[in-house]
């Protein structure tokens, strides 16, 4: 499914639209964080050749290798930290979206919908459409720990038969 050639050009076109879309709908934080990238990456270089240098003359334990390994690992709870940012939105906007197909799906054939959703979907889809609200990612989270609750009124007994 994913050696399709609509696929990979999909793929290669999202490389190029989704960083122009960042750049144009914000331009401050595209430039702080394009800025930031050019920072790590001569900081990076710069450790690497002091770091090269310092093991070529012999030495085991220096300044350049202990900055280069503290480096790294600050870039990799960067790149930990950003995955995660990133699966958030990701899943939330994904969460709305299946939550506004499985309402179309109802209100169009007027009749209960089973729906099979992946384990990180079940508790922010089942949130969303027990909301009176439109579904919408952007919506402000709750934060008293509650999932969901059931709206007054609303019997979810009477879906299982």
């Amino acid at each position: 499914d994913f050696a399709r050639p609509e696929v990979f050009v999909g793929f290669l076109a999202s490389l190029i639209r989704y960083p122009a879309a960042f750049a144009l709908k914000a331009p401050v934080p595209f430039a702080l964080f394009a800025s930031g990238v050019i920072a790590l990456d001569t900081t990076a270089n710069e450790l690497d050749n002091l770091a090269s240098s310092a093991v070529a003359s012999g030495e085991i334990i220096s300044a350049p290798i202990v900055g280069s390994l503290a480096f790294s690992a600050f870039t990799l709870g960067l790149s930990v930290l950003t995955a995660r940012l990133l699966l958030v939105a990701f899943l939330e906007e994904r969460n709305a979206e299946l939550a506004r197909s499985i309402r179309r799906a109802a209100e169009e054939k007027n009749a209960p919908v089973v729906a099979i959703l992946g384990g990180l979907h079940v508790n922010g889809v089942a949130r969303l459409l027990m909301s009176e609200a439109t579904p919408d990612a952007d919506s402000p989270r709750v934060a008293d720990g509650v999932w969901w609750e059931v709206p007054a009124g609303l019997d979810p007994t009477a879906w299982v038969e």
